[in-house]
C-alpha cells in the first residue's frame, strides 16, 4: 500500500489492529455519490471501479483499481461527501480503516499526508485525460484508445496482442457511449483488419495500426479553439448576416411580385 510506505512499526501495528475487511460480490456496491465518507478503503484483492451515473441511468467508468490501491482520499481531505460511485467488477475484498486512524497517522506522520495528496493529484491528472479523451475524441478513437491501453497490460510480443474484451455494455461504461455504438465500431476495425475476433479474444496483429486510429479519428483542443474562432470571427459573422439578409430581402421582394400577379398587377 503506497499510502503507508514508510510508516513505523507501531504505525502499522494501529493499522492491524483497526482495519475491518469488506467481502464484496461482483457489482455489489461499496459507497454511491453523496455518501457520508467514514473512513479510507484499500483493495486487498479483485477488482473495483470508480464512476457516475447520469439522470437516465447510464454509467460513465472514471478509473478501475485492483489490489493495493486506495479509495476515498478527496473526501477523506476536504470532508465531503463521496464525489462518485464505487462498486465491485469482480469478487472482491476491501480493507476499511476508520477517518480517526487516518487522520492521526497523517498528523503524526507527514509522509503519509504528503503521499495521499500525491495520489489525488494523479488521480485529478488521470481525470483530466478522460475529459478531454470524451470531449475530443470521437466513439472509434476512444475505443482505439481503450483497446490499446488494455493490450498494453498484455502485450504477447512488441506490436502484437491479444485481450480478453468485456461485454460490449461495460466497454461503453468506459468510453462514454453506448453499446451499439460500440459493437458497430468494433466490427469496422475488425472489417478493415486492425483486430480480430474470435469470440471474446481479440486479437491485435499490430498495434501501431491502432494506435493510427486514436491519432487519426481525434480532435485536439487547438483544432476546436480554431474552428470556434473561424464561427464566431466578427466579420465572417457580418457577411453572413449581410448574405442572409440578402437573400431573405430577395425572397421577399419574389413573394410580393407573385401576389401581385395573381392579383391582376403588374410585377
Amino acid at each position: 500500500m503506497p499510502l503507508f510506505t514508510g510508516l513505523p512499526e507501531r504505525a502499522l501495528d494501529l493499522l492491524a489492529r483497526q482495519f475491518v475487511r469488506i467481502q464484496l460480490e461482483p457489482d455489489e456496491l461499496l459507497f454511491i455519490e453523496g455518501d457520508v465518507c467514514k473512513g479510507l478503503y484499500v483493495v486487498e484483492s479483485g477488482l473495483l471501479k470508480l464512476y457516475k451515473v447520469s439522470p437516465d441511468g447510464r454509467e460513465q467508468v472514471l478509473a478501475t483499481y485492483g489490489p493495493g490501491y486506495t479509495l476515498s482520499e478527496l473526501p477523506m481531505i476536504d470532508g465531503g461527501t463521496h464525489p462518485f460511485c464505487s462498486a465491485a467488477v469482480v469478487l472482491s475484498k476491501v480493507l476499511f480503516i476508520p477517518g480517526a486512524v487516518v487522520g492521526i497517522l497523517c498528523g503524526v506522520h507527514a509522509g503519509c499526508a504528503q503521499e495521499m495528496l500525491r495520489i489525488v493529484a494523479s488521480r485529478m491528472r488521470g481525470a483530466l485525460g478522460l475529459i478531454e479523451e470524451l470531449s475530443f475524441s470521437t466513439v472509434r478513437g476512444r475505443l482505439s484508445a481503450y483497446l490499446l491501453r488494455m493490450a498494453s497490460r498484455d502485450k504477447g510480443s512488441r506490436n502484437t496482442a491479444y485481450v480478453q474484451l468485456p461485454a460490449s455494455h461495460d466497454i461503453a461504461a468506459q468510453i462514454g457511449t453506448v453499446r451499439e455504438l460500440v459493437s458497430r465500431n468494433l466490427s469496422q476495425l475488425q472489417a478493415e483488419g486492425v483486430i480480430r475476433i474470435n469470440r471474446r479474444t481479440m486479437h491485435i496483429p499490430d498495434l501501431r495500426l491502432l494506435a493510427r486510429e486514436i491519432s487519426r479519428t481525434s480532435h485536439s483542443p487547438m483544432e476546436k479553439v480554431s474552428n470556434f474562432n473561424r464561427k464566431t470571427d466578427p466579420e465572417s459573422q457580418v457577411n453572413r448576416c449581410e448574405q442572409s439578409y440578402g437573400s431573405h430581402a430577395a425572397a421577399k421582394s419574389r413573394a410580393r411580385s407573385a401576389r401581385k400577379r395573381r392579383a391582376g398587377h403588374p410585377a
